[in-house]
């Protein structure tokens, strides 16, 4: 299943684990989450989603909002718990 989102005019498609973590960042703007509260927040009983697949997910969610390049924030990430959206 997907869902469809508009992001600057251009439709987006984004799987359900990646529009969850999409809704929960909207609900706390400028609010850093752990990569566990974002796993805790977005699993589903029948679906867990574990902090490494966060990862995954974000990266996911940053390539289809035009941000810059996964990779590079992999390569430069701090050893910091938290993800900023």
């Amino acid at each position: 299943m997907s869902y469809r989102k508009a992001f600057g005019g251009e439709p987006i498609r984004v799987g359900i684990v990646e529009f969850r973590i999409m809704l929960l960042l909207a609900s706390k703007p400028y609010h850093a989450f752990t990569r566990r509260q974002i796993a805790d927040a977005v699993s589903e009983e029948t679906h867990p989603v574990t902090e490494e697949a966060v990862d995954g997910h974000v990266a996911t969610l940053r390539d289809q909002l035009g941000g810059r390049k996964s990779e590079k924030r992999r390569k430069s990430r701090r050893k910091s718990d938290a993800l900023l959206f």
